[in-house]
């Protein structure tokens, strides 16, 4: 299996901060938007994890349940250097779909990290390359395309001498 990736960044300067902030102000009074930091309050488990299991719609999502939802404090997506962030998961409902609420969520989700922490500099996301709904998402706050990555699933019983731990003898 092969899976075709595009990573991608977001540098916080003062253009891509206008941006988002224009975005951000889009009426959305169907919604609003709550924010924890750690594990997923008890009240929202049960819909975040709704909400997450949509991550398998996109090409090569993984899976997510509400358990994975109480633990998530472990990989946030908090500040990983001095200066980057890395973003993992968007997902929106199938039936909130199309109407913006993704990029008016990464446009808040933007300026919310900056607030926090306004020495990072840059945040990375990795979005696969068939998932067109996702990577004009990126676009529209700000989202660059820095690399592309393969990633790629063999079976190891196939490769010479079965698998290898450690550095390759030579």
């Amino acid at each position: 299996m092969v899976l075709r990736l595009e990573l991608h960044e977001q540098r916080l300067d003062q253009d891509t901060l206008r941006r988002c902030d224009e975005l951000a102000m889009a009426a959305r009074p169907d919604h609003r938007l709550v924010c924890w930091q750690g594990a997923a309050p008890a009240q929202w488990v049960t819909s975040f994890g709704r909400v997450m299991g949509h991550v398998l719609d996109a090409p090569g999502g993984g899976s997510f349940t509400i358990g994975r939802g109480r633990r998530c404090h472990g990989h946030h997506g908090g500040v990983v250097g001095r200066w980057v962030a890395e973003q993992h998961d968007t997902a929106v409902l199938p039936e909130h779909r199309g109407g913006g609420l993704a990029r008016w969520m990464k446009a808040r989700q933007t300026l919310r990290l900056h607030e926090l922490f306004p020495t990072v500099e840059s945040v990375t996301v990795t979005v696969n390359q068939q998932d067109a709904p996702m990577l004009a998402v990126n676009r529209a706050v700000g989202y660059r395309l820095v690399r592309e990555r393969l990633l790629v699933e063999v079976s190891t019983h196939r490769l010479k001498g079965g698998p290898r731990c450690g550095p390759a003898r030579g």
